[in-house]
């Protein structure tokens, strides 16, 4: 998987469990926890947007925007909207958790994510529509057209990048801002900012010496000035070339007091002074159309340059005309450029008035169509005379160029000869002069978005499509996270035994057979320093394995918010202790053991109407609370419900049906063993089975499971009142505290839970009860077990036999065995693949003589 996406999911499940266990949060209105929804909401979708999971990115662009309408006080928070939060983080969740399991990028179902995101987009109201357009960018891009900074905008080094801005302004999309484009960055910083270590100058060098084309410093005064002489305000403004990321990581500290503004040519002319037009600017307006008409760009030149000289600079119009003035050099004589420039100013300065020329919308399309037309008619005289290629791009490239200023799309090709173009240029003259209403082409603008949409149709066939039916996902991650000190504590570590390691050669070498005594004693005491080490190796190792049970516990508010739709029950949430620690191992095995016990509670516990729990005193959302704790070097875990609560009667009146136990059975139970009776398979007390649980299956499992983790399960119920589910597991079972016993030269091991004591017995002294055999110890019968699979077949001919008790599940039995060993600490390693299934042994581990230990289940073994 690639690092940075790998890191991404890694932050994004942190951001979503954040998110999950905070949105509810959203009806107190407190702003410090607003604001922290909105940032883990804010750093999720830029996190997708850089990995390229744009799915993703759009549905948290709206959650973001809805979170940030709560926050400012612009949208009103109703119910309605955490529960449509809540979907729509349950989604990123679900797509999170298949790119993780696919390791790379992956497609989504395109429909659902708009579904989603739509759901999102209408509570956040028509108020924010805009908004919901902004780009997802920390900088404050100014996009309208109508700012007037035009006298903001320096000329120095012009001819250096004029060339490259548009002429109008482009949409200002997400698409623009990741290209190079020219912005005006207005730099209005405090008086502290060096002090503060932010050099504006520094951080702009690091755009590049290439991104960079003009600056203009302003320096304010202030009264501390003189006083302290770094402490001074200053404006900066700077024209530069660059892209969102490249803007983002130069100025990040300092964003906030920096405005960035796309420049265009029309951006040049758009200043913030008040009109006031006079005599000489009258006289130019008259004279203009006819100097335009005539193709007189000598003499308006002229014109210009001498109006501009007797305008005031500092007034709308005389700015303008002395911009005009200074930028109409750079633009080609007489090419459509040129032209577009001075029917932009006309209009800025409002020539086309009804004063002073006919209808507004009819005269400004005919001005528009004049000069394309008189410009076709240059470039036709123009291929005259021409008698080469360059000549021939030029003309092709201008009457191109004026054709699409009045939104005709033209047939002029890079391949048209001499004659061709003379004779489409001919026919679009007389078009043009035959019919001047101007009709604006959309059809290849359509064409182009089709075209687009089956291309991108064709890709998402082809991309990595999820499958419903995929593996069960893995709810601990591929990394996890370890203390900086853990790692420090480990190469100290490291380092004593190699300082150990090194020291034995050393003991070699004065070992003789003069002095086996004293070499003896050094090697026993290398061995207890060498065990002192490694226990803490052990330990350390073992402390990094353990997981926080908020992996799982995150899991569920999903869960049961999907179940109490399902059933139509309101169910509220409630869990403690997330951060008891387990091994990682116990995490993954004891995770659906608790969705089983969860998705019981609401089917079977939780009412289904809320008017039997007010009247039994209860409120009408039922409560399902998940919480653990550490008691010693275990970990219990507690799921409670105040529903109905188990009734027994119904419980052992089914086991006797089902021929699982009898009546006199039942008079010896106690209160917990009747409960535990709905862990036997196939029973269950459901009237109507449903795809949730009632087929009697999955509270055995679920107990197997537990015991194989060397836990046990409690139960507490009160009927009306509600039931209390304990589980109770060891921290941790990589490391194990074993039996070792031998049977048929093998080595085997049980776990020391399990073992109660060990004895030996004359084989005479075994009474036989219904062909079984029992020894009798302290007065009890204790039932033996010779396990034919694994004892030699002549086991019972032996005049005495080693027998381990040990108490599996209810029962206590002996296992009779060849050898008692003795007791180790070990590493114990599942079984995988066609063995992971195996009846008796669960496990191996190796010895310190290299063999293989085998670990037994004594519940199984009986079984």
């Amino acid at each position: 998987m690639d690092a940075v996406l790998e890191q991404f999911l890694s932050e994004a499940k942190e951001n979503l469990d954040f998110l999950d266990k905070n949105l509810k949060n959203l009806e107190n209105e407190n702003q410090e926890e607003l604001d922290a929804l909105f940032r883990a909401a804010h750093t999720l979708k830029g996190g997708a947007g850089l990995v390229g999971l744009e799915s993703i990115k759009i549905i948290t662009h709206y959650a973001e925007d809805l979170l940030d309408g709560i926050k400012k006080q612009k949208i009103k928070y109703t119910q309605d909207m955490l529960e449509v939060l809540y979907d729509a983080f349950d989604e990123i969740v679900e797509m999170i958790d298949s790119t993780q399991d696919a390791g790379e990028l992956i497609s989504f179902d395109d429909k659902r994510v708009s579904e989603i995101a739509n759901k999102v987009k209408a509570l956040i109201g028509n108020e924010k529509e805009d908004n919901l357009q902004k780009l997802d960018t920390e900088l404050n891009i100014i996009t309208s057209e109508k700012i007037n900074i035009a006298e903001l905008i320096p000329l120095h080094n012009l001819d250096s990048y004029l060339k490259e801005l548009p002429f109008s302004m482009p949409i200002i999309n997400q698409e623009f801002i990741e290209e190079d484009n020219f912005y005006l960055i207005d730099f209005d910083l405090d008086e502290e900012c060096c002090n503060l270590g932010n050099d504006p100058i520094y951080l702009s060098s690091l755009l590049g010496e290439n991104a960079i084309f003009s600056i203009n410093t302003i320096i304010y005064e202030t009264n501390d000035l003189k006083k302290i002489a770094n402490l001074w305000k200053t404006r900066l403004l700077m024209v530069v070339k660059s892209s969102k990321d490249m803007l983002e990581d130069c100025f990040y500290n300092i964003l906030d007091d920096i405005t960035f503004y796309p420049l265009s040519i029309k951006s040049l002319f758009e200043p913030s002074f008040d009109s006031l037009k006079d005599e000489q600017f009258e006289c130019f307006v008259k004279e203009l159309r006819v100097f335009i008409n005539s193709n007189d760009y000598i003499n308006f030149d002229k014109k210009l340059s001498e109006t501009t000289k007797k305008l005031d600079f500092y007034t709308k119009e005389g700015f303008i005309l002395s911009r005009l003035e200074t930028l109409l050099p750079y633009f080609e004589f007489e090419g459509i450029d040129y032209l577009e420039l001075i029917n932009f100013v006309s209009i800025l300065l409002k020539i086309d008035n009804p004063s002073l020329l006919q209808n507004k919308e009819n005269s400004s399309s005919e001005f528009e169509k004049q000069t394309v037309l008189n410009t076709l008619k240059q470039q036709l005289k123009v291929l005259e005379f021409s008698k080469d290629d360059m000549t021939l791009s030029r003309v092709r490239l201008h009457s191109k160029n004026s054709l699409e200023f009045i939104s005709i799309e033209s047939n002029l090709h890079i391949d048209d000869s001499k004659e061709d173009l003379v004779k489409k240029i001919d026919n679009y003259i007389l078009i043009l002069e035959k019919d001047l209403s101007i009709s604006e082409s959309t059809n290849s603008n359509e064409n182009i978005d089709n075209k687009l949409l089956v291309e991108e149709k064709e890709l998402v066939k082809e991309d990595f499509i999820i499958n419903e039916n995929q593996k069960q996902k893995s709810i601990i991650p591929k990394t996890v996270k370890i203390n900086q000190s853990d790692i420090d504590d480990m190469m100290n570590i490291i380092g004593e035994l190699l300082v150990m390691k090194n020291s034995l050669p050393y003991i070699s070498s004065f070992m003789s057979s003069e002095n086996v005594v004293e070499s003896k004693t050094q090697l026993n005491t290398k061995y207890e320093e060498i065990n002192r080490v490694t226990e803490k190796l052990q330990e350390l190792v073992m402390g990094m394995r353990l997981l926080p049970l908020s992996y799982i516990f995150s899991r569920y508010p999903k869960l049961i918010r999907e179940l109490s739709k399902k059933l139509d029950k309101k169910i509220k949430f409630e869990e403690y202790g997330s951060d008891t620690k387990l091994d990682k191992m116990m995490i993954e095995k004891i995770a659906d053991p608790l969705v089983h016990i969860i998705r019981n509670s609401i089917d079977h516990g939780i009412e289904q109407n809320y008017k039997e729990r007010v009247e039994l005193g209860k409120t009408k959302e039922g409560l399902i609370r998940i919480g653990a704790k550490s008691v010693g070097d275990k970990v219990q875990i507690i799921i409670e419900d105040d529903g109905r609560g188990i009734d027994t009667q119904k419980v052992l009146i089914k086991a006797l049906e089902l021929g699982l136990t009898t009546e006199e059975k039942i008079e010896l139970m106690s209160e917990q063993e009747k409960l535990q009776m709905i862990f036997n398979p196939g029973l269950s007390t459901a009237t109507q089975i449903t795809d949730i649980s009632g087929r009697g299956v999955g509270a055995d499992a679920v107990k197997k499971t537990i015991e194989e983790l060397s836990g046990e399960i409690y139960l507490e119920s009160s009927l009306g009142l509600g039931t209390k589910v304990t589980i109770e597991i060891p921290v941790s079972v990589a490391l194990s505290n074993v039996f070792c016993i031998k049977m048929n030269n093998i080595n085997y091991a049980i776990a020391m839970e399990n073992v109660i004591e060990t004895i030996k017995i004359s084989t005479s002294d075994i009474q036989m009860a219904n062909k079984k055999p029992y020894a009798r110890l302290r007065g009890e019968l204790i039932p033996l077990v010779f396990e034919k699979r694994l004892l030699p077949k002549n086991q019972k001919n032996q005049k005495t036999q080693s027998v381990v008790i040990v108490q599996a599940n209810s029962l206590k039995y002996g296992l009779v065995v060849n050898e008692l060993v003795n007791q180790l600490d070990v590493v114990q390693k599942p079984l995988e693949g066609v063995l992971s299934s195996h009846p008796i042994i669960t496990g191996t581990s190796l010895l310190g003589n290299g063999e293989i230990l085998f670990t037994l289940d004594v519940n199984n073994i009986i079984d």
